[in-house]
């Protein structure tokens, strides 16, 4: 029953479950069935089905549950659960948004706020929290699974703002003024750079990358970089704050020096220094 399945799905914690309807659906074939929560009660499935990973991303044809669209589904939603169980095990708190949920890391969850990063034999340290004004702003993410072109993390980067450094703004006005503020001076190589510090903060150590456990004997490797692209045509983005001036020559608020950064986003390191990587 529904009530069954929500009971033993609290007891499994340490690798992703989803309930549908009265159904289980679990990377791992031997799910805790014990409720300790409730004297130990003993609760077993009257059925199981197999689908393998493989033959939903190749498709099937089946007109009873689960169907393709129904596995599809269920996948997506077990690897999504399996990334918000990262989020939680490294500290970070969540903002619900209006088609997301942001994750971000609390001031003083890592440390310094900040975290260095490689990127093309450059080495940066990037901050993940810092001031603005008399609060706090901290980059986030939401994440969304894709099974095409190729199973991956769609990754979409936020910019969430606090009192204290930890619950943010409830109001959404203040919040959407505060974004425009600060990212009218963030483009895009500072918006990559950003992704790639917060993705680098989820490693366990460098050499490993990031793992994510789905069963008892089976963990999602992840490397510390996205997904590379080419593409025959781009731009050389101007090295100068004069651009600013083509982009808002009527906003003079983006110009007011108290909010402007002291908090130092980057740092270019000389690559010939010694980093154990």
């Amino acid at each position: 029953r529904e009530e069954q399945a929500q009971i033993i799905i609290e007891e499994n914690a340490d690798y992703p479950v989803v309930r549908h309807g009265n159904y289980l659906v679990s990377f791992e074939h031997n799910i805790t069935n014990i409720s300790k929560k409730y004297g130990n009660l003993e609760v077993n499935p009257v059925d199981i089905k197999n689908i393998l990973t493989k033959d939903i991303l190749k498709g099937y044809d089946s007109e009873e549950f689960p169907t393709l669209l129904d596995s599809q589904n269920l996948l997506k939603r077990l690897l999504k659960k399996a990334f918000k169980n990262l989020m939680y095990n490294k500290g970070l708190w969540k903002k619900e948004m209006a088609h997301d949920t942001c994750f971000y890391y609390p001031k003083g969850a890592i440390k310094n706020d900040k975290v260095k990063i490689k990127y093309h034999n450059r080495f940066k340290t990037k901050q993940l929290i810092g001031s603005y004004y008399d609060n706090f702003w901290h980059f986030g993410i939401s994440v969304r699974v894709r099974l095409e072109p190729f199973v991956c993390y769609s990754l979409k980067s936020h910019i969430v703002f606090s009192d204290k450094g930890y619950n943010t703004w409830d109001s959404d006005e203040r919040l959407h003024s505060a974004r425009r503020a600060k990212g009218k001076r963030w483009f895009n190589e500072q918006w990559r750079d950003q992704l790639m510090a917060f993705i680098h903060s989820l490693a366990r150590d460098k050499k490993s990358g990031i793992s994510i456990k789905l069963s008892d004997n089976f963990y999602l490797k992840m490397p510390l970089h996205t997904k590379h692209f080419y593409s025959d045509v781009g731009y050389i983005e101007p090295g100068t704050l004069d651009r600013l001036d083509k982009l808002h020559e009527d906003d003079e608020e983006l110009f007011i020096t108290d909010e402007l950064d002291t908090d130092v986003d980057e740092e270019i390191i000389d690559p010939s220094d010694t980093i154990n990587d």
